[in-house]
């Protein structure tokens, strides 16, 4: 059966489609969606809970102990201290006997709970005797409209604008930036999963993409794989984050650019490193080049005649490889990237 998005908007508030029902075809629609996260909450409603969990704080229902005996006749049970955590319990059964109950005419219902009596009151009971938790009518409404509720909050979700993917990988080098301020370890992919509400597998395929253009470090291990950002690439990072255009950041690295030295190399090696992600993204048709003019170079020797001072001989051989890496790579970096243009 074909569930749509809109029939299923339309369902949550249609009083006449239980909650049991509803839940079902919401299962349908995420299966089709590979929510994980929500087809193990709603499976976890139609079977029932072995134990409370975070996850549904809704089953925590306001309401009272009782015994109910064997006759049928049920007595409140009175404690001698007034402690509101007695008048609250999560219920864990299965959806559909929690609807079931208010098929009644009834305003109040008992759902028996698996506790040794002498526990919960020191009243004497026959073998047969059970204690119960009393629910209202408005309770457990109020139970099954916060199902409704969290189905509809989860569709709301799905029909959210698409992002665009360059700008998801813009909001999860955000997040591995922001991860790695708190731990000094790589970014784990459920962790930045669960930052951007996208799945583990999403999250897995853009940190591929991002590995690719060289803008961080991926370990993959056995149980998935966790991702970081080389201090060069989390600077570029931020600076790119105060750049709001294509232009601008150009215009600053162009900027950078007429500013550097060719000695030493390092700091052309480091503006390269900064530069290459941004040339690949915003200006893709000029990667090659730009890649190819920021080679590190094959030095050539220059003529030289060396004395026998030997502080003066060194002095003189730094001045010389500086005029080589001025006068031949550095203004053929500076010729290609000038190229680069809006």
């Amino acid at each position: 059966m074909a569930v749509s998005l809109r029939q299923l908007q339309h369902d949550v508030t249609d009083p006449l489609v239980s909650v049991v029902t509803l839940l079902q075809k919401a299962i349908l629609f995420a299966n089709k969606h590979k929510d994980q996260h929500f087809l193990d909450w709603a499976r976890r409603e139609l079977n029932g809970y072995n134990a409370p969990e975070e996850d549904a704080d809704f089953r925590n229902l306001k309401g009272h102990c009782i015994v109910i005996k064997s006759d049928g006749r049920t007595l409140p049970i009175v404690w001698d201290k007034d402690d509101p955590k007695l008048k609250k319990r999560f219920v864990t059964l299965p959806l559909a006997e929690m609807e079931a109950l208010l098929s009644g005419g009834s305003d109040k219902f008992a759902v028996t709970i698996n506790v040794d009596p002498r526990i919960m009151t020191p009243m004497r009971l026959k073998p047969c005797d059970k204690i119960a938790f009393s629910l209202g009518r408005a309770t457990l409404s109020g139970f099954l409209n916060a199902v409704r509720q969290r189905v509809l909050d989860w569709t709301m979700t799905l029909t959210a604008p698409t992002q665009n993917p360059q700008e998801v990988r813009r909001h999860i080098l955000q997040v591995i930036d922001r991860l790695q301020e708190e731990s000094s370890t790589y970014a784990d992919d459920t962790a930045i999963a669960d930052r951007l509400k996208i799945s583990v597998e999403d999250t897995k395929g853009h940190l591929g993409i991002l590995e690719q253009e060289g803008r961080i470090k991926l370990n993959k291990t056995m149980r998935g794989c966790s991702a970081g950002l080389d201090p060069t690439q989390r600077q570029l990072l931020r600076e790119i984050a105060m750049a709001t255009t294509a232009l601008e950041r150009l215009t600053a690295l162009k900027q950078e650019l007429q500013e550097l030295a060719a000695d030493p190399w390092s700091n052309v090696e480091a503006w390269t490193a900064k530069a290459t992600p941004i040339v690949r993204r915003d200006w893709p048709d000029h990667i090659d080049d730009f890649q190819k003019a920021a080679k590190p170079p094959q030095w050539t020797a220059l003529p030289c005649v060396f004395g026998p001072d030997e502080a003066e001989n060194r002095a003189r051989s730094d001045h010389i490889n500086a005029i080589e890496k001025n006068w031949v790579q550095l203004p053929l970096i500076h010729a290609t990237f000038a190229n680069v243009n809006g």
